[in-house]
Parts: structure tokens; C-alpha cells; sequence
């Protein structure tokens, strides 16, 4: 085996580039989301699934999918939300152990809440950004996103 380490081709190395600013960009995005909700008593994690609870009624597992979490994350963050009285767990008609996620109106009002001031932080943040540049951006993502997708079952675990 050669000491030579491999060289990206130029999409390659641009991979690379996107996939570690996606990474600094989500960690600022968790930071920002727990500066915006850490009076509530929340996290951005917390607010993930509360929202994401918000949207309908789905089990743990169904959560975690939806979110690309794993289930027992999502069951620990459901369970802070249970305890905390904004949301409760109701009989599945489709599956007997299974509970559905129904947010309570404590949980209604604090997603709202929420809401609101993600409004307001994201309407701020799009007015530094061009239209057109978020735009392509978004479009950017969602194409690489699908390259994922579409590349997950070849993928080998080590090469």
C-alpha cells in the first residue's frame, strides 16, 4: 500500500469543501436555535421534535424517520416533552404499543411561540442575503441531498 495519500479530483475536493461548511453551518444553526430558546427552557433539539410533533400525529419511530434521528433520541427528547406537559402520548389505532405524539396546548402555545421568533430571526437573516444566492443554495442542497440518496446503497464501509 502506497504512503501516498489520495487526491481529490476538483468535485471531489468542491464535496469536501460543501460537506465541511454544511457541518460549521449546522453547528451554528444548533447554537443560534439554543440562544433563541434557551429562556423557554428549550434546545434546538427539543424544538426539532416539538415541532416536528407539531405536525402531526406520528409514533417515536415515525418521528425519528421523518427527522433522520435515531429512535431512542427522539424517545428521550419526547419523553422531556411528555414530563413537561407539552405534549402527551395517545393509543395508535394501527399499532397496539406504538403511542402517537399529540402536543398538549402548552405544547401549541410554546411552538407558536416558537415559530414567531424564527420568524423574526429568519427574516432578519434573509435580508443580508441575496434572493437569488438562496435560491441556488437551497436548490444546491437539495440536489446534493438526493446524490446522498441515490449513492447510499453502493456505499461500502471501507475501502
Amino acid at each position: 500500500m502506497s504512503d501516498t495519500p489520495p487526491t481529490h479530483t476538483p468535485n471531489g475536493a468542491a464535496v469536501t469543501q460543501l460537506i465541511q461548511t454544511v457541518f460549521l453551518v449546522n453547528a451554528q444553526l444548533i447554537a443560534d436555535g439554543d440562544h433563541l430558546t434557551r429562556d423557554l427552557g428549550f434546545t434546538s433539539a427539543r424544538w426539532q421534535v416539538l415541532g416536528a410533533a407539531g405536525s402531526g400525529l406520528r409514533s417515536v419511530a415515525q418521528l425519528a424517520r421523518h427527522m433522520s434521528l435515531t429512535r431512542q433520541s427522539v424517545q428521550r427528547l419526547v419523553d422531556w416533552l411528555v414530563a413537561g406537559g407539552y405534549a402527551v402520548l395517545i393509543d395508535n389505532p394501527d399499532h397496539q404499543r406504538a403511542k402517537l405524539v399529540q402536543l398538549t396546548q402548552k405544547g401549541i402555545d410554546i411552538r407558536r411561540q416558537l415559530q414567531l421568533r424564527q420568524t423574526t430571526w429568519a427574516n432578519e437573516m434573509g435580508a443580508a442575503l441575496s434572493a437569488e444566492g438562496l435560491q441556488t443554495t437551497l436548490e444546491t442542497l437539495r440536489g446534493f441531498r438526493q446524490a446522498l440518496a441515490a449513492a447510499k446503497p453502493s456505499r461500502k464501509a471501507k475501502r
